[in-house]
């Protein structure tokens, strides 16, 4: 059944220029929930750069986008972090472009120069495999595809893009 539905949050706000109307689908009896054209074009491409330059207030209105709620008690990197995570769980792809700092022998990170090559829980890490099979180095600034590591929620490796 497809119903026609004002976004309340986009229409009533302070941006005249976004109301819009959105498709919502809902299957009868469906355990999953409805989703709208916005969740799906929020949901298709993400840059983790990008969103390091978010303000607070265009962070959590993506956060609400994925279903998200952000805890006031966390950090804004364990945001981005969530907001991320949700992203990636709703396939959408995320890129990331940072340069490598060789954490130990078997795996690096992507760091970040706006945010003085410090780490945080955003980081992207890159396998041993990566680095060995593009025989890449400290220091090399790379780019590339996102996606959830196999074993771990707290780690993401670096997919290079072809």
């Amino acid at each position: 059944m497809d119903e026609k539905l004002e976004n309340p949050a986009v229409a009533g706000g302070a941006d005249p220029g976004l109301g819009r109307t959105e498709e919502v689908v809902r299957g009868p009896g469906s355990a999953i929930p409805a989703t709208t054209a916005a969740d799906t074009a929020a949901a298709t491409a993400l840059d983790l750069n990008e969103l390091q330059e978010f303000s607070a207030e265009k962070l959590e209105a993506l956060a609400r986008d994925f279903g998200l709620h952000l805890h006031p008690a966390r950090s804004r990197h364990q945001h981005i972090l969530d907001v991320v995570r949700a992203a990636l769980s709703a396939g959408a792809t995320v890129t990331a472009e940072g340069f490598l700092d060789q954490v130990s022998d078997s795996f690096a990170m992507l760091r970040w120069p706006k945010l003085n090559f410090l780490p945080v829980p955003e980081d992207v890490c890159v396998p041993r495999a990566v680095i060995e099979q593009y025989r890449l180095r400290p220091g090399q600034k790379l780019g590339g595809n996102m996606h959830h590591a196999g074993k771990s929620k707290d780690e993401f490796h670096q997919r290079t893009g072809g």
